[in-house]
């Protein structure tokens, strides 16, 4: 996700935009906090540049110091293994670089070249959060398509849905090229990305809330000391060269990766799961997406009411479900995730 230059992206907690089942809000800049039903628990403001050592390779922290608090409102309440996979920006002619990531779309008739954004290639409206904190309601980009179906694969991964078409090219959007460069996202594709899985903390901020927040506990840029969602630091094909782009003359991190998280859950009737980020999101539970926020965008936020939509994804009070979490980044300079939820989360590891 590319930084504004008058206010550089970052992980802002926007509010829960008031629509009947799903509110999904995205933030290219610096906004002001609504209403929701989460609260901060008295954790740290999701902008907040203080905190503790970040993540080091040994994982991907929830306390800023990694400890719990024995106070019981706040501290580690469990460890899901996260599964993420490395991947170096595109270079035309490359055969081991993906052409999504890094990859300048053509732009919209009559617009500026690159990316002009947001390029949310969502069915859902999203609702816009200016520089002075104003919020814009808003019906999707002109390119409003779905970069993936809304059924989990049969191997547990999501289906690019290459009935889209960009610019008269079938089987793309604004900012992906079909679905053989999609399916390496999440799949293993030596040469083309690399692995790496690292245990992701939750904390509990109280009043049944568990969240993992990138500004609380990620890695500060330099510069700002703003903590981003890095987990790849040194690891993988390495940071991304700063030659690249001039807006990463002053930034050293890893960007473009993937990440990939697979969960369960006993449905207690009363849930909420909430996803604050950048870039692209997708969230299925039993099967069934609820959170789509594809493409390349400033932070968006989503948030779902489980009960609300338990008829339409066949959710059933006291029954098991699976949920499974995709993430992706793939633009510089901002990297952002933050996850709050009600949802009673058991320890999970990637599948086999």
């Amino acid at each position: 996700m590319r930084s504004s230059a008058s206010c550089i992206s970052r992980l802002i907690l926007v509010g829960l935009l008031a629509l009947p089942a799903l509110g999904l809000l995205v933030a290219p800049g610096c906004g002001t906090e609504e209403a929701s039903i989460f609260e901060d628990g008295g954790a740290s403001s999701s902008s907040s540049s203080s905190g503790g050592p970040g993540s080091d390779g040994g994982g991907i922290q929830g306390n800023s110091d990694g400890s719990t608090n024995d106070s019981g409102t706040s501290g580690q309440i469990g460890v899901i293994t996260v599964t993420l996979r490395d991947f170096q920006h595109w270079i035309a002619g490359d055969a081991t670089r993906n052409p999504d990531f890094e990859n300048v779309p053509g732009p919209p008739p009559g617009e500026g070249a690159g990316y002009v954004g947001p390029w949310t290639e969502s069915r859902e409206d999203y609702v816009l959060v200016g520089f002075d904190g104003t919020s814009t309601t808003t019906e999707a980009p002109e390119y409003r398509t779905s970069i993936v179906k809304p059924d989990l694969g049969a191997d547990g991964k999501p289906v690019y849905d290459d009935a889209n078409t960009f610019e008269g090219t079938a089987g793309r959007t604004a900012t992906t090229h079909g679905k053989a460069a999609f399916e390496q996202w999440f799949n293993d594709a030596p040469g083309i990305n690399m692995k790496v899985e690292l245990p992701l903390v939750l904390d509990d901020l109280g009043n049944g809330v568990y969240s993992y927040d990138s500004a609380r506990t990620g890695v500060p840029r330099e510069g700002d000391g703003v903590r981003q969602f890095f987990p790849l630091d040194g690891q993988g094909f390495g940071n991304t060269p700063k030659t690249m782009d001039p807006l990463l003359a002053n930034l050293d991190h890893n960007y473009h990766f993937t990440m990939e998280l697979h969960t369960s859950f006993t449905y207690a009737g009363d849930e909420t799961f909430r996803f604050t980020g950048d870039d692209d999101i997708f969230v299925f539970i039993n099967k069934k997406i609820v959170i789509d926020i594809g493409g390349i965008h400033g932070v968006a936020q989503k948030e779902v009411s489980l009960p609300a939509v338990a008829a339409a994804i066949g959710l059933e009070v006291g029954k098991d479900y699976a949920l499974d979490l995709f993430q992706a980044e793939r633009h510089i300079t901002g990297s952002n995730v933050r996850l709050d939820t009600t949802i009673k989360l058991r320890p999970g590891t990637p599948p086999s």
